[in-house]
């Protein structure tokens, strides 16, 4: 929406240029907000990650140049100042940031019709409620039980890729093992070291489905309790 939205029925444009503006600037608030807050969670990982590890592993990231930070946005920019060789992958959620916003904003115009003005201020009060529910926001999977919590929200195993790493080595070894006792070929011993390394990847990947799935049903929770709520 870089493109200011004009209010033909005003008497001057003024009022509906100084609604953008406040829109541009609440929603640079909120990517601001977010960037901060995932870039902060990324850089504590992967400390975390570079203490456990001396040398250069493939797969793990490259530690940062800790001397001069640079933004490539310029002095005011949307990204917090990070250094060279610091990756941050979480950020592609910036992209679901914006369309979400965007299909709330058009969700609450076809129930509450406006023009002009009236959508620019809407807008922007989208982007306050948007603000406002990610600082407010509660930890992942706090609406379910310790038991649950500690055995698929917790930031055991999977999370470390250190402990991955041996996981994987260990599956490797027995599959050698295996290979070993049962006098396999080389189609065969290639073929059952392919089905360790899948069942590893499939582990990875079951568990990220299992935790999004997990945080949609609390979020549906959350939305059947409000709309009880306002029932009574």
């Amino acid at each position: 929406w870089l493109r200011p939205r004009h209010d033909l029925s005003a008497f001057y444009f003024t009022s509906a240029y100084e609604g953008e503006c406040r829109c541009l600037a609440g929603h640079h608030h909120l990517i601001h907000t977010i960037t901060s807050h995932q870039l902060s969670e990324e850089r504590a990982h992967t400390q975390v990650i570079l203490q456990q590890v001396k040398d250069a592993v493939p797969g793990l990231p490259h530690p940062p140049v800790l001397k001069q930070p640079v933004s490539l946005t310029g002095d005011k920019g949307t990204l917090v100042q990070s250094y060279l060789l610091e990756f941050c992958n979480s950020l592609s959620v910036l992209a679901s940031v914006y369309a979400a916003v965007n299909w709330a904003l058009t969700e609450i115009h076809h129930v509450f019709s406006c023009s002009g003005s009236g959508v620019i201020d809407l807008h922007c009060k989208v982007l306050e409620l948007a603000l406002q529910e990610w600082e407010q926001r509660e930890g992942l999977g706090t609406s379910f039980t310790a038991e649950v919590q500690k055995h698929v929200f917790a930031d055991v195993v999977v999370e470390d890729p250190q402990r991955m790493g041996e996981v994987f080595l260990g599956v490797c070894d027995e599959v050698r093992r295996g290979v070993t006792e049962q006098h396999m070929d080389v189609k065969e011993q290639d073929a059952a070291q392919m089905r360790g390394w899948v069942n590893i990847l499939q582990l990875v990947t079951q568990r990220h489905h299992m935790i999004i799935t997990c945080s949609e049903c609390e979020t549906l929770m959350r939305t059947y309790r409000l709309q009880l709520g306002c029932l009574d």
